[in-house]
């Protein structure tokens, strides 16, 4: 947890989103914190689903972070074009892009754990990977 801890805190502290809410390690630390306060010692998760829970914390945001040539191979990009009535043209714009990708971070969240980011976060071998993902685009 430490490792991915350090990882996605290297990742989150040059944010491409300033603007907006922090995104950064110590927004996930503090939601870890309040799910401790939550669950009053009196969590019923074990040990493995303890990890997948924090794991996602931490990495629920990292969708905030995908870069402009990663986000053009996004599988389903089209079809969240339509749907924000973008075109691909616009992710040239900055304001747009930078909207667009707040609009759909936690899709792109999961991508990037998946597709982009399992070696480097060292979850290559992790038999949780699918489910930090999908609860990191739940959130």
């Amino acid at each position: 947890m430490e490792s991915i801890k350090s990882k996605v805190d290297t990742l989150l502290s040059h944010p491409k989103h300033s603007n907006f809410t922090d995104h950064q390690i110590t927004h996930s630390e503090r939601i870890v914190e309040i799910i401790r306060l939550i669950l009053n010692g009196d969590s019923k998760l074990n040990e493995d689903e303890w990890f997948i829970l924090a794991a996602a914390v931490c990495l629920h945001d990292i969708g905030m972070q995908i870069k402009r040539e990663d986000l053009l191979q996004y599988p389903d990009l089209d079809k969240l074009l339509a749907e924000s009535k973008l075109t691909r043209d616009d992710l040239a714009a900055e304001p747009k892009f930078l909207n667009f990708v707040r609009d759909w971070h936690h899709l792109f969240s999961y991508h990037m754990i998946i597709k982009l980011l399992r070696n480097y976060l060292g979850l290559s071998g992790c038999r949780y990977v699918e489910e930090i993902a999908l609860v990191a685009m739940g959130h």
